[in-house]
């Protein structure tokens, strides 16, 4: 069991350290392009005031997983790439600590965003890109109720390679 909660300037160590034990998997697949210098306390701070701003300004939402027996952190999901206005759309990431992948808490999370998605924040449509070598999230976002769409060739470069990636969308048809 995992709840999910907004991101608070006090949680910048615990996600640090996560990001440190998960460094080689989270890399894997994300754009990010962290070089050795961005694992710093200061950073993630820096990178939480960022994301709190984002909020207010409907700029995008993040997210801390919840593991429930201990209350830690163990993982991220956020909302980014927000368009308003006659589209009501966003993509969805996130990552999850490897040592508790398996027991269906990514897929959790997801399905708590993407309601919070739709029944709170008022979007009409959630999109999520995974590299298609990536079976076991593509196991969260199907199980999310997510459906594939396409493929978008050479999308995201990834450790300065250009990426596959399938597009995953979900649609509130209540609106």
């Amino acid at each position: 069991m995992i709840e999910i909660r907004q991101v608070k300037f006090e949680d910048a160590e615990e996600i640090l350290d996560m990001d440190i034990r998960n460094r080689t998997r989270f890399e894997m697949y994300s754009g990010a392009n962290k070089k050795d210098s961005d694992y710093q306390l200061y950073n993630y701070r820096k990178n939480i005031e960022k994301y709190l701003e984002e909020m207010k300004n409907d700029d995008g939402y993040h997210y801390v997983i919840i593991e429930g027996k201990s209350h830690k952190i163990i993982g991220t999901i956020n909302l980014f790439a927000v368009v308003r206005h006659n589209m009501q759309s966003c993509m969805m990431g996130y990552a999850l600590d490897e040592a508790y992948g398996g027991k269906g808490y990514a897929t959790q999370a997801a399905q708590k965003l993407i309601n919070i998605a739709f029944e709170e924040l008022g979007f009409h449509r959630v999109e999520a890109g995974v590299q298609p070598v990536n079976k076991a999230s593509i196991r969260v976002l199907e199980k999310a109720g997510m459906t594939r769409e396409g493929l978008n060739r050479s999308n995201v470069r990834v450790n300065g390679v250009w990426k596959d990636h399938y597009l995953y969308a979900i649609v509130n048809d209540r609106y």
